[in-house]
């Protein structure tokens, strides 16, 4: 199915032009879907339900393509599964604020966290900023940008903070998000995260595990990175 024909679909079930263009421009819906019948039901839900932002539109749409479409290892990683999660998901009963807490347990049973909006675009370009290697003694340290909803998603999970609610400003590269480790052998621990402004790279946050600050050998490093890259502190010692 054309965007044309969508846009004309969706129009035809009752939908305003605001939703057709948020399922034509921001969805999978803007192409031919797997299984036509059940998303002319999610259409016709979304119609009768009216979601109250853009946001919450694109979000339930790609949450329900995960649920039934995607299989477990896509959604959730190596070791899951090649099948859906839920392959008979259906909003059948289902009253908005139903489907809203259903979103919100399912992230916080998978990853510990609050739910977070997930753009449609669950990736991003990387900055102009290079990442950083050094070795001390027998300590490998790195800073890396992370580049996917699903590293912040993993970021916040390990480090019980909460970046996983930078994803939209950084899906947008309003801000960038970058996670400090440091590898003892075969062991690899995570030990910062770490916000850069990449309009004036300003290195904005350093937080350890639950928000602690940075230790002594990870500032270092973190002062070492930002030499190399030209990167400034705005309020970090």
């Amino acid at each position: 199915m054309t965007k044309a024909l969508r846009w004309s679909h969706v129009r035809s079930l009752g939908g305003d032009e605001r939703l057709a263009r948020l399922l034509v421009s921001s969805t999978i819906l803007g192409a031919m879907t797997e299984d036509e019948v059940f998303w002319e039901s999610v259409i016709r839900y979304l119609i009768l339900n009216e979601p109250i932002s853009a946001e919450e539109v694109v979000a339930i749409v790609g949450f329900i393509h995960q649920q039934r479409f995607q299989s477990a290892e896509i959604v959730c990683g190596l070791g899951r599964g090649t099948q859906p999660l839920q392959p008979e998901f259906t909003l059948q009963g289902r009253t908005l604020m139903s489907l809203r807490q259903h979103m919100a347990n399912w992230q916080t049973e998978l990853w510990g966290i609050p739910y977070v909006f997930v753009p449609p675009t669950p990736c991003w370009e990387k900055t102009a900023i290079n990442p950083f290697r050094s070795s001390t003694g027998d300590l490998l340290w790195s800073i890396d940008e992370m580049l996917t909803s699903k590293d912040l998603l993993a970021e916040a999970h390990f480090m019980r903070h909460c970046v996983a609610s930078y994803i939209p400003a950084c899906s947008r590269r309003q801000t960038s998000i970058w996670s400090m480790q440091v590898q003892k052998g075969e062991r690899r621990s995570r030990v910062l995260t770490i916000e850069v402004i990449p309009t004036t790279r300003t290195i904005r946050q350093a937080k350890g595990k639950r928000n602690s600050p940075p230790c002594r050998p990870a500032m270092e490093m973190l002062r070492q990175w930002a030499y190399r890259e030209g990167l400034k502190f705005e309020g970090i010692h």
